[in-house]
């Protein structure tokens, strides 16, 4: 952010997309350990706080490569994996 500090668009614009990217996060993590139970690991058992950490942890490294390439390259720049 302090790269593109000058630019008030474009941090704006990357504040928006990483807010709904933690709400897809989220929601996919959901979707991924589905469970009628309030308690998730009544469903997925003692290892269900393992799956989803390792799960966020795989997300979270994807998220990060594609901010590194927007802080290398700059907003505007094709973001490829």
């Amino acid at each position: 952010m302090a790269k593109y500090k000058d630019d008030k668009i474009a941090t704006a614009k990357l504040k928006a997309a990483q807010k709904a990217w933690i709400a897809f996060r989220d929601a996919e993590i959901a979707a991924q350990f589905a469970c009628d139970e309030d308690d998730a690991s009544l469903c997925w058992g003692s290892m269900y706080p393992m799956l989803v950490n390792g799960e966020l942890q795989a997300m979270t490294e994807i998220r990060t490569e594609r901010l590194q390439k927007y802080i290398d390259d700059g907003p505007g720049e094709r973001m490829r994996n």
